[in-house]
């Protein structure tokens, strides 16, 4: 209980139950009225202790001030009610006294704090609005339970977060970025607060910005300088793994991209990792992924044809058990580290024919000159004799032009444009039967080229190869007239259409013409339904297909397949092969009865093996983890 007045000359009639003494009608008034006040203060408490203020005007005037305000300071201290506000106002109560208690010093300094806290909001606050961003600072202090110090920090963080969102630029930020936290700096900062935050946004966005260098460059050296401090090589390993795994390495992405990826990484993770702690991990599923892609190796034709790579070199990790740091590095070109990746350089050679040869032999687009240059580029890095068979092939058709132009002498052959091709030097194959029969008028044709050929070219003779090569072609509709590039089949079928008006075919009578199956039939076929030029329809009656040739032409957004529709055997290609149901089931057999025979075998015997079984060049590319996959297994 307070302590009452004393010396007051009155009579005691009250009795005081607290102090167990007899106490004035006056002093039980002034008690009575303490403990109300007191009441309404702890009430005020409970309720808000933001609006503490309220009631220092009631607590001041029954005399009570300085016992509630300890109690309120250890309150305070407990709950981490650090602002300044409400012992201002109790400040301001007490300053008509003759000798006022200075309650402001005595919280600061029971609460620690270092600074005014209204001040500490007033400077921030004006900070945060000279840099334009939206932030409630003294909300943010009320909100949070910590010490003085650790509510400025918390501040510090959140802000300079927000500021990055503004200034973030590819050609980098990490300038203004300094600016910002420099002016925070009035009181202790978080230590590398710049660094840290830098860092953290570009980590966020290191896929954009690996994916669109050299654009992003700028940015991607001041990251190199906030990861030579933060060290956050983690958190770039997790951003890269999971970026990848959502947005790169999926069906929907297309090879180009990903080797364009790669390439990019390459060149920018040796400055960002110069430890290689993350190299292999965010290197390797891209690699691993590309090999499971069937047109990978060509794509790394394609792209070490249309750029110099023999000029721009990255350094690659090597021994990783030594020591010496500069001994774990090498420098390589592009171009031998792309080559690398599929794991032989004659199999890298021998997939450059196949794509040449596919190229050549189907309605795909194909730039003679383009791949003179393309030829004479990689003649630098394998050597002449290693693309001698790509010579050959271009050899092959500057020849048939000038042997053409001896053959032709009649008008009606001039719609044929033979390619005389070298045997042994086309990956094609030539013991392929043809797919389908060519129409009597068309064999009559090619059968007049071959005795015009063997006019001029005396004991030689030709074999036609009709699954092979491009017919370029115009059809007339009622409303227009289109042209199309197409392969020898699809021109076959379409020139049963021709002045049948508006009847239609049966799959019937179209299997037994071309002597195809109907599943040949039906495949092949698809390509004019797909180009819309072509519709089909089903007979309820015997469940037979029947088609018809649209009278009006409309470009379908969808217009799929040329090559798609090549037979997988026309090519002696490495994938190609291996793609071959049948091939597959025998190369399964095979294996079966060798391993029977002789036990195990290592892997790269089974591969010398199969080579000289199948007459084919088996490719075994090979990643870090493949290799001790099988160490481990062989172990």
């Amino acid at each position: 209980m307070l302590n009452i007045l004393e010396g007051l000359n009155f009579k005691p009639n009250v009795f005081d139950l607290y102090n167990s003494e007899y106490v004035s009608q006056e002093q039980y008034d002034q008690i009575n009225n303490e403990q109300k006040a007191f009441t309404q203060y702890i009430i005020q408490l409970q309720q808000d202790p933001s609006k503490i203020s309220n009631i220092w005007e009631l607590v001041f005037q029954v005399g009570i001030e300085n016992y509630v305000y300890k109690h309120y300071k250890q309150y305070a201290k407990k709950n981490g009610l650090y602002s300044l506000e409400p012992i201002y106002a109790l400040a301001e109560q007490v300053k008509f006294l003759d000798q006022p208690f200075d309650y402001i010093s005595d919280f600061k300094k029971f609460m620690d704090i270092k600074e005014d806290h209204q001040l500490i909001i007033f400077k921030i606050q004006k900070i945060l609005d000279d840099f334009e961003i939206q932030y409630d600072v003294a909300k943010k202090f009320e909100q949070l339970k910590l010490s003085e110090q650790d509510k400025f920090h918390v501040v510090c963080i959140e802000s300079t977060r927000m500021y990055v969102d503004q200034v973030y630029n590819d050609d980098g930020f990490l300038e203004q970025l300094r600016d910002f936290t420099e002016a925070l700096n009035f009181q202790e900062i978080p230590p590398q607060l710049a660094e840290f935050v830098h860092a953290e946004k570009c980590i966020k966005f290191i896929f954009e910005s690996i994916l669109y260098y050299p654009d992003s460059q700028g940015l991607l050296i001041e990251l190199q300088q906030t990861m030579q401090v933060t060290k956050m090589y983690k958190e770039l390993e997790n951003s890269l793994l999971s970026n990848m795994k959502k947005r790169l390495l999926i069906s929907g992405i297309n090879t180009e991209t990903i080797l364009k990826f790669y390439i990019n990484l390459l060149k920018v993770i040796n400055s960002l990792d110069p430890d290689y702690q993350i190299f292999e991990k965010v290197s390797n599923p891209i690699k691993e992924y590309m090999l499971l892609r069937n047109d990978f190796l060509r794509c790394i034709i394609s792209s070490i044809a249309q750029q110099n790579f023999q000029t721009e070199r990255v350094v690659m990790p090597t021994n990783q058990d030594s020591s010496d740091d500069e001994q774990n590095k090498q420098e390589k070109d592009l171009t031998s580290v792309l080559v690398s990746l599929y794991g032989s350089q004659d199999a890298f050679i021998s997939e450059y024919q196949n794509m040449i040869a596919e190229k050549i032999l189907t309605p795909n687009e194909f730039n003679l000159q383009q791949e003179l240059a393309n030829i004479e580029l990689l003649k630098i890095r394998f050597g002449e004799q290693q693309m001698q068979a790509c010579s050959t092939m271009m050899k092959d058709i500057s020849d048939s032009r000038r042997t053409d132009a001896l053959v032709q002498s009649d008008k009606a052959l001039s719609i044929l444009k033979p390619l005389f091709i070298s045997k042994s030097f086309w990956p094609i194959s030539y013991d392929y039967k043809s797919t389908f029969q060519m129409p009597k008028n068309l064999e009559n044709l090619f059968n007049e080229y071959l005795r015009r050929f063997s006019e001029h070219k005396k004991m030689r003779t030709l074999y036609w190869h009709h699954d092979l090569g491009s017919v370029s072609l115009t059809l007339t509709f009622d409303n227009c007239e289109c042209d199309f590039k197409c392969l020898p089949i699809h021109a076959t079928i379409i020139q049963y259409f021709n002045d049948i008006g508006d009847e239609s075919i049966s799959s019937t009578f179209l299997a037994k013409e071309l002597q195809m199956n109907p599943d040949d039939l039906r495949r092949r076929i698809q390509y004019w339904i797909n180009k819309g030029v072509i519709r089909e329809i089903k007979s309820q009656n015997n469940n037979e297909t029947r088609y018809y040739a649209v009278k009006y032409y409309k470009k379908l957004d969808q217009d799929n397949s040329q090559t798609d529709d090549i037979p997988e055997d026309l090519f002696v290609s490495s994938t190609n092969f291996l793609q071959s149901n049948q091939m597959m089931q025998q190369i399964s057999i095979y294996l079966v009865d060798l391993l029977t025979q002789t036990g195990p075998l290592r892997q790269d015997k089974v591969m010398v093996l199969f080579k000289t079984a199948f007459k084919s060049e088996f490719i075994m590319p090979l990643t870090d983890n493949n290799v001790k996959e099988k160490n481990s297994i062989e172990r």
